[in-house]
């Protein structure tokens, strides 16, 4: 195989994330949905046009907020890399990067994810890779990874890495097939029930 072919046999882009984005998404959607149906139809009972124009617009604020939250990740590039933060996305160029740190102990309140440094001085969080109590160690594995490809340029293969106790003990796919079946139920009833509390908005006072 030829240098061009096997350069054209590499991935060109690889997402980085971690399954436990799933478990705040699920909690954003279901905090959303009691939040966006309660306390309009308590407090504004009576005025059936005010009650669906804050249903709608708490619903819609955090339908936005669980899409960001499911997209938390790093993704990488042969020369660069975009950070999908909560309120803000970041695209960095690889020349422009001089380090990776890993994120800092669980309990910071600032700047918690794995830290990217820039030339000039300037640091970005990966808040997709901030250290938890279930899975500390996963923060230095990404950040290992992501330093390897700072330094070679390659775009790792998909399913790595392996050395996180995220990695070391996998979800079966019928499990992780399940889990997210189960998901896309709880957002369809969701949406079903923003829906009837907008076209109904009596009916949940």
């Amino acid at each position: 195989m030829t240098e061009r072919a096997e350069q054209r046999a590499l991935p060109h882009r690889r997402v980085l994330n971690r399954r436990l984005r799933t478990i705040q998404f699920l909690f954003v959607v279901i905090i959303g949905t009691v939040l966006a149906i309660g306390p309009p139809t308590e407090f504004l009972a009576g005025d059936a046009g005010a009650t669906r124009m804050a249903i709608a617009g708490v619903a819609a604020v955090f339908a936005v907020l669980s899409v960001r939250v499911a997209r938390l990740a790093v993704v990488l590039y042969h020369d660069r890399l975009v950070i999908g933060n909560l309120f803000r996305s970041y695209q960095v160029s690889r020349a422009d990067i001089v380090g990776v740190d890993p994120a800092p102990a669980y309990g910071r309140m600032w700047k918690t994810g794995l830290l990217i440094q820039l030339s000039g001085g300037k640091r970005l969080s990966a808040s997709a890779f901030a250290r938890t109590p279930v899975d500390s160690d996963g923060a230095v594995v990404y950040a290992k990874l992501i330093t390897t490809w700072l330094a070679t340029g390659i775009v790792p293969e998909p399913g790595s890495p392996r050395h996180s106790r995220e990695h070391r003990r996998p979800q079966r796919p019928t499990f992780w097939g399940a889990w997210l079946a189960l998901l896309r139920l709880v957002v369809a009833f969701a949406a079903l029930t923003v829906l009837d509390a907008i076209i109904n908005p009596t009916s949940g006072g």
